[in-house]
């Protein structure tokens, strides 16, 4: 297995890509001039080991982006964005075509991408060459009839995203259980742990087009109404505290919430959050308790183990108005 560094190029590597590109006899993707002309609107992925770029996915310098206006029943006029890539390059005497350098590839792409509709890839694969083009397939391609080297993304964001959920559940999944911490799976995207009695929620949220967002949270107490009283002590709570955010739910149950921004998160991101979390309810639940709730939360969920959080359908579908 070959262990590559993928991060996006520089508008002063120009030179490596060139070389790249006419070493690995792929697509001719012009001089360093119309490379640099077109850079704003260029996105380009480079796989390095050590300081050798060896493998590159970048955006057609002739035609990166586009964006057409359509109209839709029920909808109206809209603008849809389409980017155009070129097929992967890989360094010939270090590798053949590689699957595995090409799903990489496309995801350190799909993070730094700016949102798009629609991904066009042009590929220099014959209609019979069937094991490039499954490979391009297995990274979410599917073949245009119509134009025999096209291969169209229609639903790029979808199909990374999903991938993008299980790359990171599992890595707090094995986080967890490298330290002994319980992991349940409650849905795809969802599992809960528990610390100092605490049950702590972790969803990972990919509505977002232009991010993912981890969330890990926990329930204190359910209300049957809220105060001014109660709203002043959060936003305190919320001033001086550093552990999370306390707010209240469309259901009126209070919560603490603790967001990370993905896809990137570490080791000690996930630590630091659920510890955090867990602190945050021990510390204030009692006072929040004692002083607004009418149920407790924190000890009904911990003796229920329920499979889904109370306002999980609010989590996922959004506050909608």
């Amino acid at each position: 297995m070959i262990e590559l560094i993928y991060r996006k190029l520089e508008q002063s590597e120009t030179g490596k890509i060139i070389e790249l590109a006419a070493r690995s006899g792929a697509f001719h993707i012009g001089n360093e001039d119309r490379i640099l002309k077109n850079w704003n609107n260029i996105e380009a992925i480079g796989g390095f080991q050590g300081k050798e770029l060896v493998a590159l996915l970048i955006t057609d310098p002739y035609n990166p982006v586009r964006w057409n206006r359509e109209e839709k029943k029920n909808y109206g006029l809209f603008i849809r964005k389409i980017a155009f890539l070129l097929e992967p390059v890989i360094k010939p005497a270090m590798m053949s075509y590689n699957e595995e350098i090409t799903m990489e590839l496309m995801e350190a792409y799909f993070d730094s991408l700016t949102y798009c509709d629609e991904i066009i890839l042009y590929t220099t694969a014959d209609p019979a060459n069937s094991s490039r083009r499954e490979c391009l397939g297995k990274t979410g391609f599917t073949p245009d009839g119509r134009l025999p080297k096209k291969m169209v993304l229609r639903t790029g964001w979808t199909f990374f995203s999903e991938r993008k959920v299980y790359k990171i559940i599992n890595k707090i999944r094995d986080f967890l259980q490298k330290t002994g911490l319980p992991c349940n799976d409650i849905d795809a995207g969802l599992i809960y742990t528990e610390l100092l009695g605490m049950i702590i929620y972790i969803l990972v949220d990919l509505r977002k087009e232009e991010y993912c967002s981890i969330k890990f949270f926990g329930y204190i107490a359910g209300l049957n109404e809220i105060s001014d009283e109660l709203i002043k002590f959060l936003l305190q709570l919320n001033f001086d505290s550093h552990y999370g955010s306390f707010s209240i739910d469309r259901d009126w149950n209070i919560l603490v919430m603790k967001n990370k921004l993905g896809p990137d998160i570490t080791e000690k991101d996930i630590e630091l959050s659920i510890k955090s979390i867990a602190m945050a309810m021990s510390k204030y639940s009692e006072a929040i308790i004692c002083r607004f709730g009418e149920e407790n939360l924190l000890d009904a969920i911990l003796i229920k183990k329920p499979d889904f959080p109370v306002n999980y359908r609010y989590l996922l579908e959004g506050y909608s108005e």
